[in-house]
């Protein structure tokens, strides 16, 4: 049974919500530089605890992919009518998205460095399941990537679908549709070493989570994997995002 508003369980979300908007501290109508900020502090907190927030590591590069689409919708606007692209509607769901991941896995992070597993435990029961404790209960099992993979399964279906996907559909049927972004862009990999999506499937389609999901397990978490594995070139990359 849920608790009701105020209850303790509540207080405690709400604290580390806080804390986590306060890491920012950048107003969302300000979408290239909560993106700058966004990605720092995914970087910050992989790099807090390279052994345990394999998310944080990944999703540190997704946000920076984020700000490369924001500046460039920023440089095509002005041709809009040319490219028939909705562009206010791209920065739209690239900053919603952004923001909507930042908003439900962040606060998490910070929660399990202050108080374990055992927060985010009654933390998960009190939302009706839509709080992934299995995940840091996996993590905190030694089951590392098992976990944080949970976790990304958790940001792209239960997150991404609704917010981003689901949401904007005029924008991913556009861009599925343009022959010129597939070729400036074509869905690449956020991940060093990745594919793009059109290179695992020239037919998938991103707006699909079952294509979406397949592209991340056949590309981007092996990459990811791979590249966390080697440290030396893991700081490399990570030094060279454009943060805050």
């Amino acid at each position: 049974m849920a608790r009701p508003d105020g209850s303790p369980s509540r207080r405690s979300r709400e604290k580390y919500e806080q804390k986590a908007e306060q890491v920012l501290s950048v107003p969302k109508d300000d979408r290239v530089k909560r993106n700058r900020a966004i990605t720092g502090a995914y970087r910050d907190m992989y790099l807090s605890r390279r052994d345990t927030f394999k998310w944080a590591g990944m999703a540190a590069f997704a946000s920076e992919e984020v700000g490369s689409g924001l500046n460039a919708v920023a440089w095509f606007r002005w041709v809009e009518p040319v490219l028939g692209l909705p562009f206010r509607s791209i920065t739209a769901a690239l900053a919603d998205g952004n923001n909507a991941v930042f908003a439900d896995l962040y606060w998490q992070h910070m929660a399990y460095v202050g108080e374990g597993l055992d927060i985010l435990v009654m933390l998960g029961e009190d939302q009706s399941g839509k709080l992934p404790w299995q995940a840091w209960s996996q993590i905190t099992q030694g089951l590392v990537w098992e976990g944080n993979t949970s976790l990304l399964l958790h940001e792209q279906l239960h997150v991404l679908q609704d917010a981003v996907y689901d949401g904007y559909p005029d924008v991913w049927k556009a861009l599925a549709g343009s022959k010129l972004f597939r070729m400036l862009h074509g869905f690449r990999s956020p991940v060093p070493g990745g594919s793009s999506l059109y290179d695992m499937d020239e037919m998938a389609h991103i707006a699909s989570f079952d294509d979406r999901w397949r592209w991340i397990e056949e590309s981007l978490l092996p990459a990811w994997q791979a590249l966390d594995h080697d440290e030396v070139r893991v700081r490399q990359c990570l030094s060279s995002l454009n943060v805050a």
